[in-house]
């Protein structure tokens, strides 16, 4: 029990550390800005997408038929809307 407690306390921590991400690059050059600039979007935009495919698919599927919302996803991903 208290390895899994330990687990939960590190997780949470990196977590919340994370949320300052955005002060420390205040403290950048504009070189390394730019560098540090392209891992801070993939991320952002991972976490969008994990935000709607993980929180919000299981509630679309419960509101509308399985066999509709899965190839409008997968379309969705392969044909990306301009």
């Amino acid at each position: 029990m208290f390895t899994s407690t330990l687990y939960t306390f590190i997780a949470a921590v990196v977590i919340s550390l994370t949320g300052f991400m955005g002060f420390f690059t205040l403290s950048f050059n504009e070189k390394t800005l730019h560098r540090v600039f392209f891992v801070l979007v993939a991320y952002s935009a991972g976490t969008i997408l994990r935000a709607a495919l993980f929180d919000l698919l299981p509630e679309a599927v419960e509101l509308v038929d399985e066999a509709l919302v899965l190839p409008l996803i997968a379309g969705g991903f392969v044909f990306p809307y301009e």
